[in-house]
């Protein structure tokens, strides 16, 4: 995996979404979907979730060098509940 590729994970990790991704790494939001398609098929998981786990367990990726991604997204709306 290019370092590019590990970057754009780590901010997967975080949640980011493609256009912010994009704009902290200074790349288009295309390059960055490009990104993300390549990361899945060199991990070879079906969805980003998945990705981030597979990383995990084979050490692309530490738990600390990120906040963990939240499986279940929650609302805005009931975030202030």
């Amino acid at each position: 995996m290019t370092s590019l590729e590990i970057q754009v994970l780590r901010q997967v990790v975080k949640g980011d979404r493609n256009r912010d991704i994009a704009e902290k790494l200074f790349i288009s939001e295309e390059t960055v979907k490009v990104h993300v398609k390549h990361i899945m098929e060199k991990l070879g998981a079906e969805y980003p979730t998945q990705g981030v786990a597979i990383a995990m367990r084979r050490g692309i990726i530490k738990l600390g060098e990120s906040r963990p991604i939240s499986l279940i997204a929650i609302p805005r709306r009931l975030e202030a509940s």
